[in-house]
């Protein structure tokens, strides 16, 4: 696997001028709880839900390794509860010992190509976030107040310019693999991407896997940790629909607007609120990922990640690889240089040319204190402080709302509006073949970094 990107950095072509639209008014306004992020380290502490032995790891097999051929092998290691991830060779199983040990064991085979601990990964949100200011000043700023002080004039996406050109394209999807979206908040109802093989004529419901997908009624998406079709669980997923609600929160005259609010989000759950449910396992980002491209997603927002070993990502990395979608990922919240420091966060930090690794800029167009920063990993800032978007009930808030949120999970949905836009107005990108034009190189840019490079 790479371990540098090259140094010519590309970036978004068109971010200035080319995002959705202005700011309707603010309804009910709730907070919601941040989540702590987890240590920065290449241990088992990173790993604590798992015990030290028996636990999961994915193994990738070599191209042409026969379903016997990875069944004799799996037991001949001691390996149980094998888990087909649909990524091209990819299997999770049940390690009974040391994984270095196994890695060594199914190495030595020559069928098998790695070994990675199932790592678990987390959402890129800002702990420190101060909920409940007023504007959504990432698509539009003035220089108005938020929370009583002022920010800068066009430290923005210019929303309001975009909108003469396109809100978006019904026929564009973007994938949101996170904690899960609300599409009961009324920002989101009418944004749902419905899967044709498993609706109409009751086939939402009828409990049979009417497109043999392998997925019962994935209507609109899949939960990779509960393994079923909802979306959404009462009292969880903030994070998932506020992301969703700043990719494409409709224009309907209420909350808020999103960067594309005429797109459709694909929910793909594989994160949760609860650390007892065992969700944000590595395999299950694979799985989403695989889901997403086979049913042909070009734009994939994941504000989200982990830090650790290059090595333990391997499986990750291979997916998003050989995924063909534009994989726009949040750069994370440690305020490190993924550039050079040991555990920098993946999957933003990857060499791979369809990945945007976005930082997050405040109200000033400064970088956030809290941001990750790097020349050579991190390709661009955008609105990351201060950012209002919907969020759903919960058993404090009975009604879904509105709420601000920070972090770099905030900053990669406005990206990942501006590709679902371009996408919009050009159908030739909307396919693996036009994603390299989504990421178009602009020569001489460099990455984000503290002093605003």
């Amino acid at each position: 696997m790479p371990t540098a990107r090259a140094t010519l950095l590309r970036r978004l072509a068109a971010l200035a001028g080319v995002v959705a639209l202005s700011a309707t008014t603010v309804g009910t306004v709730v907070a919601a709880d941040p989540v702590v992020l987890k240590p920065r380290d290449g241990g088992d502490a990173w790993d604590k839900g798992l015990a030290a032995t028996n636990r999961q790891v994915i193994v990738t097999f070599r191209d042409g390794t026969s379903a016997a051929s990875r069944a004799r092998v799996a037991a001949g290691a001691g390996l149980t509860d094998a888990q087909d991830l649909h990524s091209d060779g990819a299997a999770a199983y049940r390690s009974p010992g040391s994984v270095a040990s196994l890695r060594r064991t199914l190495l030595a085979t020559g069928a098998v190509e790695s070994v990675s601990v199932d790592r678990r990964l987390y959402r890129f949100d800002d702990p420190t976030g101060e909920p409940l200011w007023s504007d959504l000043w990432g698509l539009h700023s003035t220089g108005q107040l938020v929370n009583g002080l002022p920010g800068s004039p066009n430290i923005d996406i210019d929303g309001l310019q975009a909108e003469a050109i396109t809100g978006g394209d019904p026929a564009v999807v973007v994938a949101v693999i996170d904690d899960g979206v609300d599409f009961s908040h009324p920002d989101l109802a009418a944004q749902a991407w419905t899967n044709p093989g498993e609706s109409g004529g009751g086939r939402e419901t009828n409990g049979l896997d009417d497109d043999g997908n392998g997925y019962i009624d994935d209507v609109h998406g899949w939960d990779f940790c509960n393994n079923d079709n909802t979306v959404h669980d009462f009292g969880h997923d903030s994070h998932g629909t506020h992301v969703a609600g700043t990719i494409a929160a409709s224009l309907d005259g209420q909350g808020v607007v999103g960067v594309a609010p005429k797109v459709r989000i694909m929910a793909l759950k594989f994160l949760d609120d609860d650390p007892l449910m065992g969700c944000g396992l590595t395999s299950m980002a694979v799985e989403a990922i695989a889901y997403a491209r086979s049913f042909g997603v070009v734009v994939l927002n994941a504000s989200w990640g982990g830090y650790g070993p290059l090595a333990e990502f391997q499986p990750l990395y291979d997916a998003i690889r050989d995924s063909g979608i534009l994989f726009v990922a949040a750069a994370g919240n440690e305020a490190v240089d993924n550039d050079n420091d040991p555990f920098p966060a993946y999957p933003a930090s990857f060499d791979l040319p369809n990945i945007v690794s976005v930082a997050a800029a405040d109200r000033r167009g400064r970088l956030a204190a809290f941001s990750n920063y790097g020349h050579r990993t991190v390709d661009i800032a955008a609105p990351g402080v201060d950012i209002l978007s919907a969020l759903p009930a919960d058993p404090v808030f009975p009604s879904a709302g509105w709420g601000y949120l920070n972090g770099t999970s905030m900053a990669a949905p406005h990206v990942t509006g501006v590709a679902a836009l371009i996408a919009s107005q050009d159908p030739s990108l909307r396919t693996s073949a036009g994603v390299p034009a989504l990421r178009a190189p602009a020569v001489g840019e460099q990455g984000a970094a503290p002093d605003g490079g």
